[in-house]
């Protein structure tokens, strides 16, 4: 059966930068299902490897500065992250040196990431409005992309959920 691990990432107390964590904070206290977990990831980087050990499918949730329009959601592969010059993570080791490392211990999880575009990233542990109001939505992508991953199939890949 697979593995699906929910990792949010971010920084609660850099207001939009903690979108990641908020996500999987409500997702863990309204779903338990076998083979699903959930895990705030924080701002843990390379700590985070021993987390991704177990799973066999991940789903990140992170911020993103992609220059698009604040709270719009983006849903990217590998292969797409691995040419994008947005900048993905906000943190000293962001994900992409986390899946990095990952891949180099071999037989890495399959990984999409679902972010959303930032609009305020100073002091503050509340959402921008604009980020705020996509939380479902980046909630049910979220929850979608899990349950698929869980029953093995396979899903058409918009660039926005």
């Amino acid at each position: 059966m697979p593995q699906v691990l929910v990792l949010g990432v971010g920084n609660i107390l850099c207001e939009d930068d903690g979108v990641g964590p908020r996500v999987v904070q409500n997702l863990a206290r309204q779903v338990q299902e076998e083979g699903l977990t959930f895990v705030d990831g924080g701002t843990g980087g390379l700590d985070l490897l021993a987390v991704l050990e177990e799973c066999t499918h991940l789903v990140v949730v992170d911020a993103i500065d992609a220059g698009a329009a604040p709270g719009t959601i983006f849903r990217l592969g590998l292969a797409e992250l691995g040419g994008r010059s947005t900048r993905l993570s906000f943190h000293q080791v962001g994900v992409m040196e986390l899946l990095a490392a990952r891949r180099l211990l071999g037989d890495p999880p399959e990984t999409v990431v679902l972010a959303v575009q930032v609009e305020r990233l100073g002091w503050g542990m509340n959402l921008s409005e604009a980020v705020a109001a996509r939380l479902p939505a980046l909630e049910r992508a979220v929850l979608a992309e899990a349950r698929q991953m869980l029953a093995g199939g396979d899903r058409e890949r918009p660039d926005r959920p």
